[in-house]
């Protein structure tokens, strides 16, 4: 059971009676684990700008041409009708072939925060943000979207980290 256990990447093996020395042993090594498993989001970000995975401009189809656009260039993703957009700094919208799961895999998340299941918002598109009913924030955006971007009350604490962090 040991050895099965360390394949599928338990923290540690105990065995009954448990002793408290041990149990305090496993719990460390958990926190341990726990701490270094916050830097993933940095270390993946990495990987991905240096194997270029990270998303860093799009080819979208405009009138009949297909165009290049940063993607610092986009102020926000949305879905409408079903389609994944990108709304420009310029106010300029763009179809992504891409679902808003696939972007908020590829994007910078340093500069890109999935808001909710409809957006992800670009950092320098935040205009301000206002308290909401029931504890979500709403946020204005520039450009302005046609419908309100909230963010759950479950994730305004990951949003404020977010918008504190450089």
């Amino acid at each position: 059971y040991a050895i099965e256990a360390f394949k599928v990447n338990s923290i540690d093996y105990l065995l009954k009676p448990i002793k408290e020395e041990d149990l305090l042993f496993s719990i460390n090594k958990f926190e341990k684990t726990k701490k270094s498993s916050a830097s993933l989001d940095t270390i993946e970000s990495i990987l991905r700008t240096v194997t270029g995975q990270e998303t860093t401009s799009f080819l979208v189809h405009y009138r009949d041409k297909l165009v290049p656009v940063s993607a610092t260039d986009i102020g926000y993703f949305y879905i409408e009708a079903g389609l994944v957009h990108g709304c420009s700094f310029k106010n300029q919208v763009y179809p992504i072939e891409q679902t808003l799961d696939e972007l908020e895999n590829s994007l910078d998340k340093q500069v890109f925060f999935r808001a909710n299941r409809q957006f992800i918002i670009n950092r320098k598109a935040v205009q301000d943000i206002e308290f909401y009913f029931n504890g979500r924030l709403a946020i204005n955006l520039l450009p302005q979207p046609k419908e309100h971007v909230l963010v759950s009350k479950a994730r305004v604490p990951v949003f404020k980290a977010w918008m504190k962090s450089s």
